[in-house]
């Protein structure tokens, strides 16, 4: 870990804190009443507790600051996987309410299994 990591904790640690802030204006509730930003609130205080520790680790990490170039992140990166996955959602957006939650989510599980990763179930 080093600089890359401490600056991308920050990064999280903004987006924490403003959903923490959004949620807030949600409205909390009470916990027997729990509100509309009530789980988005816990939730962004686990984010900023997170993004915090990784920002201290980084700081206590000796190493190299410097991290792998832009260019060097994607090489040998599997596009097509990733581009089917988009594909699939997004056909699973539009055909969600002409055939239903069940019909389209059993077709988009398939796919996803069978398609984009498939393992044999029989040893």
């Amino acid at each position: 870990m080093g600089k890359p990591d401490q600056t991308s904790s920050l990064f999280w640690l903004v987006l924490g804190l403003a959903v923490a802030y959004g949620s807030h204006r949600l409205g909390l509730g009470q916990l027997t009443e729990p509100g509309p930003g009530f789980l988005l609130s816990w939730s962004s205080v686990i984010l900023c507790a997170l993004a915090i520790v990784v920002f201290f680790q980084g700081r206590r990490t000796r190493g190299p600051t410097g991290g792998p170039s832009i260019g060097q992140l994607w090489v040998g990166a599997n596009w097509p996987k990733p581009i089917y996955v988009i594909v699939a959602l997004l056909a699973y957006i539009l055909t969600f309410s002409h055939l239903g939650f069940l019909l389209t989510t059993f077709f988009l599980l398939l796919f996803l299994f069978k398609g984009i990763e498939p393992e044999k179930t029989r040893r």
